[in-house]
Parts: structure tokens; C-alpha cells; sequence
């Protein structure tokens, strides 16, 4: 009877052991699940003039602004400073892309919120270089004002000549032949020969690396002074009240290299 009792834990304790054994080869032995790894990139918006911060300035109040000096050596002020970025575009140094859906941003001077924007869904991988439009594409410029940051309550949008303004500037300068001596450059256009769309790659510093734990943020900085230099030097006596033509075309050749990366942190 003794024996018969020892051969039955000796049975139970071997089930055991064989049940635990294969429990842990389960365990050990998962099903992969690579997936595709994704993640944001944000960027933020410096608007400089030359190598100092932009300080919009009252436009009901001229005489409490910053002073700027142009490249002709005109003096200015600056009261309002908006543009589109657009069909943003981020490259690998393979060639490949990532193409940002629905892609159109307001940076609007005046609120800071609108300086930043993520890009959500961003593949993994390391990327070198971004391409945008300032401005907004022909499709869209045909299809009347929309939302979000196409919505005509921005003031970027002309309803009496249906058309989006690319970029914005006004302000008030001592050689503006106005009454009041204030100027204004509203850069609309998008086809023929004064079309302003203008397309921009700027080359990183150092690459933009996304992965599952890190989120790139891209320093862009916007410098109001290559308005005025750069294929064509101008000053206010002659461009003070312009919106679209050959010499708003000559502008946005001028502001096509106002932006480059100053850094991106990792």
C-alpha cells in the first residue's frame, strides 16, 4: 500500500512538472508583431528681422513701434505678418518622402499658437530636409474659402476676386509716399506670369529622427528682411500699396529664402 501511495505522487508530480514545462514554452514563445512604427514631428515658427525677434507694432499707434532698416536703408515697422505654409513634404537622404494629408498652415505673428504645428502619423526614420509651398495650391485657391486655417476669417482670403493672399505684410515706413506713410504687400496670384507660389526645401542642421520614443521639433526661422533683398533690392518710395503683378512677383522671389532651419532638437 506504502508503495502504491509513492507511485501516485511520484505520477501526480510528473503531470505536474510536463504541464508546468509546457506552460513556459508558451510563455517563451510569443507571435511577433513588428507593425509599422510612426510617430510626430513638430515645428515651430521664429519670425526675426535680421538677427533680432519681430515686435509687431499698434497700427493705430505708429509712435510705440520697433524700427527696422531695410537693405535700401528705408525704416520700417511692421504691423501685421501672416503666411501659408503648405504641401509640406519630409525627405530622407534615400529619396523617399512623407507626404503631410491635408496640409495648409497659417503662421500668423500675432498668435503664437499658430507659430506651431505637429505632423502626426510620421514613418520611422531619420530625415534630412523639408519641402513646402508658401502659399496656397491653384486647387485650392479655385475652390472658394473653406476652414480650419483656409477659412476667409483669417483674412487671408479675397472674396471679391476669389483667391488666397500667400503672404502678408503691412506696416508703416519713412519713405511710403501713403498719406499716413503706411504700406502693405498682399501676395496673391497663382497663375501665368505672376504666378507667387513659391516652393522651398530647406536642408536640417542636424537629421530628424523619429522612432516609437522620440519626437523631432524643427526650429524654422522667417526673416522679414529678404522681402527687401535678393534677386532685387526695393524700398517703399516704390513698393508701398501692392497686391498682385509683376511687382508682387518680384517680392515673392525676393522672400522665397526668408526661412532655414536654425536647429532641431532630438
Amino acid at each position: 500500500m506504502r508503495n502504491m501511495k509513492r507511485f501516485g505522487f511520484y505520477t501526480l508530480l510528473t503531470a505536474s512538472l510536463i504541464t508546468g514545462m509546457a506552460s513556459c514554452k508558451q510563455k517563451e514563445d510569443p507571435t511577433p508583431n513588428p507593425g509599422v512604427t510612426q510617430n510626430s514631428v513638430k515645428f515651430e515658427f521664429n519670425n526675426i528681422v535680421g538677427n533680432i525677434a519681430l515686435q509687431l507694432t499698434d497700427p493705430n499707434d505708429a509712435a510705440k513701434g520697433t524700427w527696422y532698416v531695410n537693405e535700401i536703408g528705408d525704416s520700417f515697422q511692421v504691423a501685421v505678418y501672416k503666411y501659408y505654409v503648405s504641401n509640406v513634404v519630409l525627405n530622407k537622404a534615400d529619396g523617399s518622402k512623407f507626404v503631410e494629408p491635408e496640409s495648409y498652415h497659417l503662421i500668423d505673428q500675432e498668435k503664437e499658437a499658430s507659430r506651431k504645428f505637429v505632423i502626426p502619423n510620421v514613418p520611422t526614420g531619420e530625415y534630412v530636409s523639408v519641402t513646402f509651398l508658401i502659399g496656397v495650391d491653384s486647387l485650392r485657391n479655385t475652390t472658394g474659402a473653406q476652414d480650419g486655417a483656409l477659412s476667409a476669417d483669417h483674412g487671408m482670403f479675397w472674396t471679391w476676386d476669389t483667391g488666397y493672399i500667400m503672404a502678408k505684410l503691412e506696416g508703416f515706413a519713412n519713405t511710403s509716399t501713403n498719406v499716413d506713410k503706411s504700406f502693405y504687400y498682399h501676395a496673391g496670384g497663382f497663375k501665368g506670369e505672376h504666378n507667387v507660389l513659391q516652393t522651398v526645401t530647406l536642408t536640417f542642421p542636424n537629421k530628424a529622427i523619429v522612432s516609437g520614443s522620440n519626437i523631432p521639433n524643427v526650429h524654422v526661422f522667417s526673416d522679414v528682411l529678404e522681402w527687401f533683398k535678393s534677386p532685387m533690392t526695393i524700398g517703399f518710395a516704390d513698393y508701398n500699396s501692392i497686391m498682385s503683378g509683376k511687382k508682387m512677383k518680384e517680392i515673392s522671389q525676393n522672400y522665397a529664402d526668408m526661412f532655414y532651419v536654425d536647429h532641431i532638437d532630438n
